[in-house]
This record gives C-alpha cells, structure tokens and sequence, in this order.
C-alpha cells in the first residue's frame, strides 16, 4: 500500500438492517463517482462482504465479528478502530452510525442519525432497562461527537433534538439532508393503479415500516380496532411479518391482532419486507400512505409518499413537519380516535398538491448534495484544527470519564444480550 496516497475510512458498521442498509445502498454508487480522481483511498468497513465490484482505489474491509453486537461494537469503536487507524495513517474518518471513537487519531466527522437515544417521547415507552442502556449510549455518542471535527444531521429535527441536550455540539453542526432513492426517483408516479380501493372496496393505506418501538404499531391496532368496529371499509398493508417485534410492546400488539381478528377480517395485511421495483409496485397498489411513527431523524417513507403523489397521514411532529410540510394530513400520535376521524371523513382533507410537488423534492432532497456535502467536510473543507490549550482541555474533560464509562457500558452490553 501506497502510504503517500491518504486513505479515508467509511465505518458503517451498523448497515446491517432498516435505515443502515438505505443509507449504505444510497451513498455508496455516489462516493464511487464523486471520489474518483480525488487521489485518496476509500476504505469501507462493513458488517458484512459487498456482492458487487469495486475500482481499485476501494477497499472494502467485512468485519462481521466487530459488527456482531453492541458489545463488540463498542470494543472495535473505543479500543481497536483508533489503533488500527494509526497504524494505518488514516487522514480521515466518516462514522455513519452516530458513534465515534472518543480517542481520535484522524479528524472524524459523524453523522448522527439515530433519534431513539435522545427522544423522551420514545424513551418513556422503553422497558426500564432498555432505557437505562439507550441513554448510556446516548452518553457515549455526544462526547464521541465533542472532539469530531463536524457533525452532519440528516434533518433540522434531529439536530435542534440533539443540541437542546447538548448545546456545546452546535458549533461544528450542520444539517445534510438526505435524498430521494435511485428507484423512486426514476419511477413514474403517472402509472399508478386505481388498484386499492376499486379491488376490495376499502381505501388502502400502505405503512413501510420495520416492526420496531418507534413506529407505534399498537396506536394503529387500535385505530383499526375502532375503524372494525364502525365496519369502516379501511385496510393497512405493512411492510413486515409481525412475527417478533419489540418487547415493550410485543405481547399487547399481538393480543390486539388477534382478540380483534384484524388478519382475518382484513383490516390489516402483513406482506413482509419489500424493496426496489416490489416496493414501488407496493406503493402503486394502495390508495394512500401511513406514517404514524413517533421518533424518526429523517423517514424514507415521507420521501417516498410524496415522490409517488400519494395522499399521506402521518404524526404530527417535527421530523414529519420538516419533511412534508402542507403535503401531509397530520394525526396525533396518541390518539387513534383522532386517525379514525381521518378515515372517517376520507378522502376530504387531502391537500392538493402542486405540479411542481415532485421536481422540488427531487431537488431538496438529494443523494448526490448528501455525499458532496460530506466529500467537502472530509477532503475539501479547510480542517479547523483546535488549539493545544482547547485539545488538553477536551482530554481533561471527556477521556477520564470515558474510560471509568466503558467497562460499564461492556457489562450493560453483555447483560442485554440475556434479559
């Protein structure tokens, strides 16, 4: 290896499901044509190997041991990942999974994407120690962010919910807007099928969720509990199995499909995880969109709605706000009578929207602004250093605390992997 030619790293460790996979699949084709000729070497470190081939000046490094849990997350983040990178004489560092080494050997930028460690709304839903452990790791992510060199926020939400916590985090953060997927923006709304409503006689409503805390299966179990009970013709199709989910709702989420029969009757339709042209094909067949999630950083699903000119009901809150604006029928989060009064009066309500909807959010919400923002941070931005006297001080004031932190955070780690 060429040590004359600097290397960046990606870790992305954490593109193992959800969002992590979206993210990793969005940026990589762009990082692949906007870094070439820039005369470094992209490392990229996975949970797992890349089934595609890569130029000559991309390592991809599969590290499927370091990726495994948290526990061996925090290890390779805190103890090997800086030694490694200064063995390796790494110019630089992109940590895409919101943490970062509290020892820096390289100037790091973070892109702080996850809302579950520092959203109370979420965190109050949580089993007691599943929050004790969230907000530990909430810990651990803002001092890893206090020495980083920037901080990217993939919506305004996320980083006024950040900053209110940690307000010394604000002079080194930005918002980076993610983008519309390849799929949907080369996908043509105009073909979409009168399919829902005309199919069944019910108006169709599609949820792309991943069965997890936050996107608050059970305040929609209810609504169509209520919309059987007023034989409503509704149906909610979602993009999971619903054969495990979380255990603070779990066992409730269940008793209500089944005590209500809402398989059965048809008021709710599990068809599993969908992706690219099966996900459009999804999108086409239903007469309109549900996001009632309570914490989000961003929400693909948003994006995705509004770029296919589908009518959209989401929670009214500020991820949601940012994202859609007037486009969106806003439900509260916490009240099914309220989505119930929604499908009631439907389809009055929907906003129009404008010709115009889909070629701004193409241009607002862009992949390719998204990696060229973060190619400016990593290689092009002028690396403000610090001086000597503010480097002490942040030693001083994090570093002990972190390591009395981290064989803490290791028994928390390995304990939840039992209860």
């Amino acid at each position: 290896m060429d040590n004359r030619v600097p290397q960046i790293w990606i870790h992305a460790l954490g593109a193992k499901a959800g969002g992590g996979i979206t993210y990793l699949n969005a940026i990589l084709p762009e990082i692949l044509g906007q870094m070439e000729g820039k005369g470094a070497r992209v490392v990229l470190l996975l949970p797992r190997a890349l089934d595609m081939e890569l130029p000559s000046w991309v390592e991809a490094r599969a590290l499927p041991l370091a990726a495994r849990n948290w526990l061996t997350r925090i290890f390779f983040d805190q103890f090997i990942l800086p030694l490694w990178m200064k063995r390796e004489k790494v110019a630089a560092l992109y940590c895409s999974g919101s943490f970062s080494p509290l020892v820096k050997t390289a100037p790091t930028i973070a892109l702080l994407r996850n809302a579950i460690y520092f959203d109370p709304r979420f965190l109050a839903r949580e089993t007691p120690f599943k929050r004790f452990l969230l907000k530990l790791e909430g810990r651990l992510i803002r001092m890893g962010a206090g020495n980083c060199k920037a901080i990217h926020y993939p919506s305004l939400s996320m980083r006024d919910l950040v900053e209110s916590r940690a307000p010394h985090l604000a002079d080194r953060g930005s918002v980076n807007y993610y983008g519309v997927g390849k799929a949907f923006a080369d996908a043509s709304p105009d073909s979409t099928a009168d399919a829902g409503s005309s199919a069944n006689n019910r108006t169709t409503f599609l949820y792309v969720m991943n069965y997890t805390l936050q996107k608050n299966l059970g305040f929609l179990l209810r609504a169509l509990t209520l919309a059987r009970r007023e034989a409503l013709p509704v149906q909610v199709i979602v993009t999971s199995r619903l054969d495990r989910g979380p255990k603070a709702c779990f066992d409730e989420d269940r008793a209500l499909i089944e005590e209500n029969d809402l398989i059965g009757s048809g008021y709710l339709t599990p068809v599993g995880p969908r992706y690219g042209e099966d996900l459009i094909a999804l999108y086409r067949s239903v007469d309109a969109c549900i996001f009632p999630s309570i914490c989000e950083s961003f929400g693909h699903p948003l994006l995705e709605a509004m770029s296919m000119r589908k009518p959209l009901i989401c929670s009214d809150l500020p991820f949601a706000r940012e994202i859609c604006g007037d486009y969106a029928i806003y439900v509260d989060p916490d009240s099914p009578h309220d989505l119930l009064r929604i499908w009631k009066e439907w389809p009055r309500g929907i906003p129009e929207s404008s010709r115009d909807l889909r070629q701004n959010i193409l241009s607002k919400f862009s992949w390719r602004a998204h990696v060229a923002n973060l190619i400016e941070s990593l290689v092009e931005g002028k690396d403000k250093e610090k001086g000597k006297s503010e480097k002490e001080k942040v030693k001083k004031a994090s570093l002990p605390f972190a390591f009395c932190l981290l064989p803490f955070a290791f028994l928390l780690c390995a304990a939840s992997q039992v209860f």
